[in-house]
């Protein structure tokens, strides 16, 4: 059986597991060239300042330079965080570079991985008016049924961790759209299908051969 993490922030990848290890482009690094191990490459709004454009401008060709390697299976995490941005400008800089990394993800035909905090209407707005031919992914989603089925319905898939609300998980299962990660916490992939499964009332098996159905359609 194979578990897939959609979304991690460690390299340390075991035999029966599938994961995108999301490159910190601030930091040097190289690409592993053994598969299974894949990566997603992007700037986090968490790095981007309004007062060092050239800086956070940097970071964002980095990811450009790389986003063709065949080891990097999606762009990002990008995304839009209000309760980090600093200023207006801050946010206005987030929004300005999330539409450069949907256009990246669409130029290079790679899925988006996405950070979003109290954003929803603008990430929206987004999705509306660039109309992406390449899947959009909400990583560690945590909100509520009425969002999630928004967001579903309007063509997103939802990535979960440890912490979730239930109602949220089940509504991605039932639409077929749902993915689970680690992301940045210290914890077993094989913990969180677990806990996952038992949320769905469904078996480890069946979780695992639907989300290998999404990965392969997913990630060709």
């Amino acid at each position: 059986m194979i578990y897939f993490n959609m979304h991690t922030h460690r390299q340390e990848i075991r035999q029966d597991e599938i994961a995108i290890v999301s490159v910190n482009v601030r930091k040097p690094f190289e690409l592993c060239k053994s598969i299974p191990i894949f990566y997603s490459i992007g700037v986090h709004p968490w790095y981007i300042d309004s007062n060092d454009y050239e800086a956070t401008n940097k970071l964002l060709d980095i990811a450009r330079q790389f986003a063709h390697n065949p080891e990097i299976v999606a762009i990002g995490e990008t995304g839009l965080d209000k309760t980090t941005a600093k200023s207006v400008n801050d946010f206005s800089f987030q929004r300005e570079f999330f539409i450069a990394h949907a256009r990246l993800s669409e130029e290079v035909k790679k899925p988006l991985i996405i950070h979003c905090v109290k954003a929803w209407n603008d990430l929206l707005h987004f999705h509306q008016s660039i109309k992406p031919s390449m899947p959009w992914i909400i990583h560690g989603f945590r909100g509520k049924t009425t969002l999630a089925n928004q967001l579903l319905n309007a063509g997103f898939y939802l990535s979960f961790s440890i912490h979730y609300n239930i109602d949220s998980l089940k509504a991605a299962w039932v639409k077929h759209r749902l993915f689970v990660e680690t992301d940045d916490k210290d914890v077993d992939i094989r913990d969180v299908y677990q806990q996952v499964a038992n949320d769905l009332a469904v078996s480890i098996q069946d979780l695992s051969e639907e989300i290998q159905v999404l990965r392969l359609q997913m990630l060709k």
